[in-house]
């Protein structure tokens, strides 16, 4: 799937670490990126990075991946990376992003094999 860096989506970053989610919010500016990771540590480092680089298209949850569904929002292009497998059940993860996940949009997965 691609997409145009001007265009205008909502964006997921499922487990966005310590900077995955600024690094979407800064390389596409008119997307609306939403990062979400359990680690407090991560998302604070994610924080400074918003700020630092004034991403005003950049929102942050401490959220469980499989509690996505309590925004009440949906995407266009979800990105999970390295995350699914971490899980105690994958697939209510996996489940979860689809719910998630607008009728054309695009989920982009990967796990470690």
């Amino acid at each position: 799937y691609q997409f145009e860096k001007q265009e205008k989506i909502n964006l997921l970053v499922a487990g966005c670490g310590s900077n995955q989610a600024a690094k979407m919010a800064f390389t596409h500016p008119k997307a609306n990126v939403v990062g979400i990771d359990v680690s407090q540590a991560s998302l604070a480092h994610e924080q400074h990075l918003k700020q630092k680089h004034q991403l005003n298209n950049l929102t942050l949850h401490q959220l469980d991946l499989t509690e996505i569904g309590s925004l009440n929002q949906t995407f266009d292009f979800i990105l999970c990376s390295g995350v699914l497998h971490h899980l105690e059940d994958p697939l209510l993860g996996l489940q979860a992003l689809k719910n998630v996940l607008s009728p054309n949009g695009v989920l982009f997965v990967m796990v470690y094999g």
